[in-house]
């Protein structure tokens, strides 16, 4: 079958060509009168996406308490069939003065998130025909919609039924006690309790892929969490002669962790009418229970000393415990410093009438990473169930499912950092500006085991990385007037990492370190580095005339730089380091307008590559299952063919059938116009009728976004050019807020 590519049509998503010989598209159930119109592969399982919120609160305060109540609801429905999610939380905030000296609190919240819904196949999706019928005669998805086929609806994928719902219960208790006999004495007691709990069931009829597999298959999944946090708190903060103020913080806190959860499956279902309702009449049937506990401790003490408004210094001692860890390293010690000079409440400052503000911060620290989970470190046994040849009945069996880890601590982040904060020409341009440089050690790093040994991987302390990088936050006041004010709010971060050591082992007896090439870990390359072979152009007609095409290579195919010129391409050999995945410098900027009522908020948002950074091989339209089969949709793009040589992308089936394989890499930077807001004050309309204050706004966001190299759906998201990359949406939001 000829692959047809619609000459000069640009390399659009939304622009598909369908591989048909004349003759073949006879045989669908569809005559050329009425064969429907069809240019977007995603029409048939799209749906309109709307964002529904609404929020209602109640406050009051007097003398001897305030409270809050509000309630809060969201359905939100996205661009994909079944794509869907509801909210609803409540909360509750009450706080007391008993007497003078004692005020105690507690808030309350309350939410159920609702994500149920099963969305069809995006990449089956993406390659439906126009032209195949969806139903059979009794109303059920055809399987293989496209008679010609065996190309499977994708709809057979969805879940017959799917309920995924969260509930989140919390309750934060506080007390604070002003000791009146002891002038900036006071204790604080916070007590927070949080409940969650989530129903996951589904079920696969007859009508689903896997659901025909096995004759209707389901499951209930149950689980909930309990988090208990207790922070005991002695402050002491006073001022002696107007100079010296003194401030200390010492700091008892507890933590504690429950959690359980229950699965029930069940297959092979006789009446699949009840679905997951009536798992019991499954033939094959399966539970899976567990729970578990983790605790930790943490003791800390802070002290600040401020001497007259300019100069202050600032220490803190923590000591961290986390039953998470081995029996040798469950504690932990973390220091840290700083050092504040007021420039501006200086003397000689008081005459520099264009700095209103200026400050200088530095600060030398460090502190833990206890991101594990639980019982990681003990060495664990697992059952499981084998037939041995000849045996009417299987054997218990019993293995290593985990090896004792009595050496893994905390990964440990020792950082210094030095920050400038001002504000000049009467508070018209104000920012700061911060630098840091921090060194990650005991890195918690999956090491990878040879699988004799029973597990291919398992935790260890391990590396050394190295980070540094500038922030800068900048606000302007750019024009005041009566009637109109236009303010400025920019953003810039930058950030730099290195792996400086791994192993600390030298194999290969170069002189230096080994990399870590399995998981991408290389000696002085940053995180997200990406080694791989370089694409050096495209195989021609020409190259096979004269004879220097490289053997198993067609033209058409992407041309793989042989570095060391041996005629072949070999992982260990012809690799190189093309770049990496992280991005070189983030940056926002938002310009709000505000004339009499009006409030106009532009809100650009970007990340920016360039210099090898932010590369991403997610533009690969050529990496497609279907490619070869010429009764699926297929998206247009600037493919090579021996009448389009000069192509952007290799020939059809390159990745199915060329010898040597590569990825061509491109910059994802972008500009994005986020969010765009204009908001009216109703205000002095609507007092007069009991209201305290109104607005009204209009929202938009993902506008527009400029992305130069960029050929896919969203280059923020990585949804590149590959089949199955899902469509960022586009919103528009009215608002109404008022109280009274």
């Amino acid at each position: 079958m000829d692959y047809r590519i619609a000459n000069g049509m640009d390399a659009d998503p939304d622009k598909i060509a369908i591989y048909l010989q004349p003759e073949e598209a006879k045989n669908y159930n569809a005559t050329p009168d009425h064969r429907p119109t069809f240019s977007d592969p995603y029409d048939q399982f799209r749906q309109n996406a709307y964002n529904l919120k609404a929020n209602v609160s109640i406050s009051n305060s007097s003398e001897l308490a305030t409270y809050y109540i509000s309630a809060a609801l969201t359905d939100q429905k996205g661009v994909i069939m079944n794509d869907r999610y509801k909210n609803f939380s409540g909360r509750i905030n009450i706080d007391s003065n008993l007497t003078n000296w004692l005020k105690v609190g507690i808030k309350t919240n309350y939410s159920i998130r609702d994500n149920s819904g099963s969305v069809p196949s995006l990449n089956r999706a993406a390659q439906f025909s126009p032209y195949a019928s969806l139903y059979d005669e009794d109303g059920h998805y055809m399987q293989y919609p496209q008679t010609i086929s065996s190309f499977i609806s994708p709809y057979w994928s969805m879940a017959t039924d799917d309920t995924n719902k969260s509930n989140h219960l919390g309750a934060i208790l506080n007390a604070k006690l002003t000791a009146p006999w002891v002038k900036g004495l006071s204790y604080e007691m916070i007590y927070s309790n949080t409940l969650r709990w989530s129903e996951n069931y589904d079920f696969y009829d007859q009508y689903t892929i896997s659901g025909q597999k096995s004759n209707g298959h389901g499951q209930r999944k149950l689980s909930n969490n309990y988090n208990m946090l207790l922070d005991n708190m002695i402050k002491y903060n006073n001022t002696f002669n107007k100079k010296h103020n003194v401030d200390v913080t010492l700091l008892y806190s507890r933590e504690y962790r429950t959690w359980e959860s229950t699965s029930a499956y069940a297959e092979q279902f006789d009446n699949l009418v009840l679905g997951h309702n009536k798992l019991e009449d499954g033939k094959v049937q399966k539970v899976d229970t567990g729970a578990g506990e983790s605790g930790a401790i943490a003791w800390m003490a802070r002290g600040t000393y401020t001497f007259d408004g300019r100069y202050s210094i600032t220490g803190t001692v923590r000591r961290d415990g986390c039953s998470a860890f081995s029996l040798n390293r469950k504690w932990a010690t973390f220091a840290s410093g700083g050092l504040n000079w007021n420039i501006s409440n200086e003397s000689f400052m008081k005459d520099v009438e264009p700095i209103n503000n200026l400050a200088l911060r530095i600060s030398y620290g460090s502190n833990g990473n206890q991101s594990i989970d639980p019982y990681s470190t003990l060495a664990k046994v697992a059952t499981s169930k084998y037939l041995f040849a000849g045996d009417p009945s299987y054997s218990i069996t019993q293995g290593i499912s985990s090896f004792a880890l009595n050496d893994l601590g905390w990964e440990k982040t020792t950082g210094f950092n030095t920050g400038l904060d001002f504000s000049i020409l009467k508070n018209r341009l104000s920012g700061n500006v911060d630098a840091y440089f921090t060194n990650t050690t005991d890195l918690l790093f999956s090491l990878s085991l040879p699988s004799v040994s029973g597990k291919t991987s398992m935790l260890s302390n391990l590396g050394k990385i190295k980070n540094k990088g500038v922030e800068i936050g900048l606000h302007s006041v750019n024009i005041e007037s009566k009637d109109f004010r236009w303010t400025s709010d920019f953003a810039f971060s930058l950030n730099r990492n290195k792996v400086t050591t791994i192993y600390g082992e030298d194999n290969d007896g170069d002189g230096k370190e080994d990399d870590l090439i399995s998981s991408g870990y290389f000696i002085g390359k940053s995180l997200g580095t990406i080694y791989t072979y370089k694409v050096d152009g495209m195989w021609q007609q020409e190259d096979k005339d004269n004879g220097t095409i490289m053997s198993g290579m067609r033209p058409g195919d992407y041309k793989l730089q042989d570095v060391d010129g041996d005629g072949e391409i070999t992982s260990d050999k012809d690799r190189q380091f093309l770049g990496t995945s992280k991005e070189n410098f983030r940056w926002s900027l938002t310009n709000t307008l505000e004339y009499k009522g009006f409030s106009l908020m532009v809100y650009i948002n970007s990340i920016w590559g360039g210099n090898g950074y932010y590369l991403s091989g997610s533009n690969t339209p050529y990496y497609d299952e279907y490619v070869n089969t010429g009764f699926c949709n297929h998206t247009v793009f600037d493919y090579w063919t021996p009448e389009n040589t000069d192509a952007k992308y290799p020939r059809l089936d390159y990745t199915s059938n060329a010898r040597y394989k590569g990825t061509k890499y491109v910059d994802r930077s972008f500009i994005k116009l986020q969010k765009v807001a204009l908001t009216y004050d109703l205000s002095r309309f609507v007092k007069p009728y009991g209201f305290n204050n109104m607005r009204v706004s209009l929202s938009a966001d993902n506008l527009f976004t400029f992305a130069p190299h960029w050929d896919g759906l969203d280059p923020e998201t990585n949804a590149g050019e590959t089949i199955n990359a899902f469509p960022s949406i586009r919103t528009y939001q009215m608002t109404l807020m008022f109280n009274f």
